[in-house]
């Protein structure tokens, strides 16, 4: 987008807003387009949004899932496990680390003082300890489960590693839906002029 005209929307013009979000797009002469900050802080809103409900949907996936994977035999498990996730662990990544990010910068953006900015930090806390639980529960059973298709022999405490991924997953959804039902309130605050 320039100044005083509209562009169609396209990957380049997303681009170019996120490279944008902390001074706002400048005129030839050097000046803010009027409203620049407001535009920016709208779409920063809604990327954040976005992004922390796409991170959230992965996990409410996987708690949808408990209950009937926790009747499965281990060769089903293990073949589900195998398969079904392998995306998970390629956009998985971007939509988690891209939320606390964008979230982050929206809690900065916002700045002291503002209404929005405790709920905004919040969320972001929230999706940042999901991270860490990830780290600490759901990524060596991970490890073990990977071992386990490698080798190809069941192991004899196969549940409890089983048992450890499935409620850890079900427990970062209960932070994903924390941090994002605190950073939707957060949109209902009123503004100010930022």
């Amino acid at each position: 987008m320039t100044c005083g005209t509209r562009g169609g929307f396209t990957l380049a013009a997303l681009w170019h807003m996120l490279g944008r979000l902390r001074t706002g797009p400048r005129c030839k002469a050097g000046y803010s387009n009027p409203g620049s900050n407001t535009l920016n802080l709208a779409f920063l809103r809604v990327a954040s949004l976005l992004l922390a409900a796409l991170a959230m949907g992965m996990h409410l996936a996987h708690a949808l899932e408990l209950l009937p994977k926790l009747k499965w035999g281990p060769e089903l498990y293990l073949a589900v496990q195998s398969t079904l996730y392998r995306l998970f662990g390629i956009i998985g990544p971007i939509l988690e680390v891209g939320a606390l990010v964008l979230v982050s910068l929206l809690a900065v953006k916002l700045g002291r003082g503002h209404p929005a900015r405790k709920l905004t930090l919040g969320s972001a806390a929230a999706i940042a300890l999901s991270l860490f639980v990830w780290a600490a529960v759901v990524l060596p059973a991970n490890g073990q489960l990977a071992n386990w298709q490698a080798s190809g022999v069941t192991p004899p405490d196969w549940t409890r590693w089983r048992d450890q991924w499935q409620f850890g997953q079900a427990f970062i959804f209960l932070l994903h839906l924390g941090g994002f039902t605190a950073l939707a309130s957060a949109m209902l605050k009123p503004d100010r002029d930022v």
